[in-house]
């Protein structure tokens, strides 16, 4: 996976830059990669890394403040639950 830093793909302000995620010919982590329409992503552990990266770089200090609060909180939940799969 790849990550590229646009500006000008908002639809209200054309000055906001987004993070913009490809997936490659080398990303083998796919189901069903013959018909991509309804192809299933088992995102690796690293690209979520590189996602939840990319998605605070691009907002303004208040909002990265509170994307990390989030997450973090997310993070805790999933911690606490009971351990359903792969036990």
């Amino acid at each position: 996976m790849k990550t590229t830093f646009q500006q000008g793909k908002g639809r209200w302000n054309k000055d906001y830059w987004t993070a913009i995620f490809h997936f490659e010919e080398k990303d083998t982590h796919f189901f069903l990669r013959q018909k991509k329409s309804s192809c299933n992503w088992m995102p690796k552990h690293t690209e979520i890394s590189e996602i939840l990266k990319a998605c605070i770089e691009v907002e303004p200090p208040a909002k990265r403040e509170k994307l990390k609060d989030m997450w973090i909180k997310t993070i805790e939940e999933a911690v606490k639950t009971d351990i359903k799969y792969n036990h």
